[in-house]
């Protein structure tokens, strides 16, 4: 269904070889491509156990402070038909970000999604208390496999905002 990228692609199942009355050989390669099933279908996030927020692709994350931490909820939804018992298992929600020195993250723990279900997946990440101003591009990818071997998935890409004032000053202790 989808490649190690999570682009979608056929992948090469077989070879024909035909010979043909001249004695010459044809091969012909034979591709097959499963339809992807899984799909990211919500995300909510919470910046310190406040202020739940959904995010979609390309939205944005503002006014972060360093140390922040940030929990996401994730649905991640089967589409196949309930008769169809096509389950996929060890869903691995992960996060990546292009930027990773500033964040602490820790994925989620993975999960089986059943045919025509939803289950849910949690993770975090922290920001560092040095973490730089400015903007970081990151990407929840959610991949797994069916019953057959084929890998199914899907990502949201969403920007951090970290905002960092010149005259922040964090007190650790007494």
């Amino acid at each position: 269904a989808v490649d190690t990228n999570l682009n979608e692609i056929a992948f090469q199942v077989a070879t024909v070889s035909i010979t043909l009355s001249n004695g010459d050989v044809v091969t012909v390669p034979i591709y097959m491509q499963r339809q992807n099933l899984l799909f990211v279908d919500n995300i909510d996030v919470t910046v310190d156990g406040k202020g739940r927020q959904s995010i979609d692709d390309g939205d944005d994350i503002k006014n972060l402070d360093p140390g922040a931490q940030l929990k996401f909820e994730i649905e991640l939804e089967n589409e196949a038909e309930d008769d169809s018992n096509l389950d996929i298992d060890n869903v691995e929600p992960e996060v990546t970000c292009s930027d990773e020195t500033d964040f602490d993250i820790e994925n989620a723990d993975d999960v089986d999604v059943n045919a025509d279900e939803t289950e849910t997946s949690d993770l975090q990440f922290d920001i560092d208390e040095d973490a730089e101003d400015g903007s970081t591009r990151c990407t929840i990818e959610a991949f797994g496999r069916d019953n057959f071997g084929a890998r199914h998935g899907n990502a949201i890409s969403f920007d951090v905002e970290i905002e960092r004032e010149s005259h922040d000053i964090a007190v650790k202790g007494v």
